[in-house]
């Protein structure tokens, strides 16, 4: 049985751009990716296959675990969301420096993702 879910990733340029290299590489294609209102870049999937054996998705867990390690780094902040088919399933993740709260405000997790504004279409060519 498939099990999708709609995630949602809102990050600063840097990490927008290891985000952008690995999804290109492996034909991840978002459903939507823009600048928010924020001035964040968001990448979104509406239903996108969950499962970790899948490489598509340990790849962009790596990736996450890669930004992880850049906590504190300017440039890297992301914010990770996603909504399973069950109600009860959700997951949040973020690198926001220990203590502090994170910069990027504009996922909201409930019942479905809410993501920031947009401003404008994500263009890797603007950095």
């Amino acid at each position: 049985m498939n099990y999708y879910s709609h995630v949602a990733i809102e990050c600063n340029d840097k990490a927008a751009m290891m985000i952008n290299e690995f999804i290109k590489d492996i034909s991840l294609v978002p459903d939507s990716s823009y600048v928010s209102t924020y001035g964040s870049i968001v990448f979104m999937w509406d239903c996108i296959e969950w499962d970790d054996e899948l490489d598509e998705v340990s790849g962009l867990i790596k990736i996450l675990d890669e930004l992880d390690d850049k906590r504190g780094e300017k440039g890297y902040e992301y914010h990770f969301a996603r909504a399973g088919d069950d109600y009860t399933d959700t997951e949040e993740r973020d690198n926001a420096p220990y203590g502090r709260p994170s910069t990027l405000d504009g996922i909201f997790l409930n019942a479905c993702i809410e993501v920031p504004d947009k401003e404008r279409d994500y263009d890797e060519e603007v950095f």
